[in-house]
């Protein structure tokens, strides 16, 4: 038979729900955050959907899939230094748009879980009806503490005008989440409830 006359099947859709987590890292980065991403998206497969983790890709994790058949979507880390990473947030968000805006999905995922609010940010810009949940994970005043807080007195203007200068972008992800869950330690991540946005 000719190649002309071989007849070629399209790939199966995927009709699974699909749902992505989203954090500026995950495996084998073994932080608090990456473990909670990896036993959530764990117990979503096993709930019978489509997991993809949207992350940035140093050379240590741009493998297509993650153990358990979770799907990792690689972004090119989006980091700044100095003088840039004064406006850090917003140049991440920006670029992480971008990323989202020019990946070749027919479809948005049914629903996002952002675990940075950049990405909170950005995936509402992109995709405006698609449901966004935002676990606080990396919140501003953590993040930078824990960056900047042990760097002695030279460094301290320099946490407080990043701390500050990034607010807007974590109050554009307040807003842009649908809802926003928190953790406890007894309770794990739960909804928060009902609150007067920022």
């Amino acid at each position: 038979m000719s190649p002309a006359n071989v007849e070629v099947t399209p790939p199966h859709p995927d009709l699974r729900p699909w749902v992505e987590l989203q954090h500026s890292h995950y495996l084998p980065v073994w932080g608090g955050v990456e473990r909670k991403m990896e036993r959530l998206s764990d117990a979503l497969v096993q709930a019978g959907f489509r997991v993809t983790v949207c992350t940035s890709a140093p050379a240590a994790h741009t493998e297509a899939a993650a153990p358990g058949g979770v799907a990792v979507v690689p972004h090119r880390p989006f980091f700044t230094r100095l003088p840039l990473s004064l406006l850090g947030s917003q140049i991440y968000e920006r670029r992480l748009q971008k990323f989202l805006q020019d990946r070749r999905e027919p479809t948005p995922p049914q629903a996002i879980l952002a675990f940075h609010f950049a990405y909170a940010a950005a995936a509402r810009r992109v995709w405006p009806r698609v449901p966004i949940g935002f676990a606080a994970g990396a919140a501003i005043w953590d993040w930078f503490s824990s960056l900047y807080r042990d760097r002695g007195v030279p460094a301290q203007p320099i946490f407080w005008a990043k701390r500050l200068l990034a607010l807007p972008v974590e109050r554009e992800a307040v807003h842009a989440a649908n809802a926003i869950f928190v953790e406890s330690l007894g309770a794990g991540l739960r909804r928060a409830p009902s609150f007067q946005k920022l």
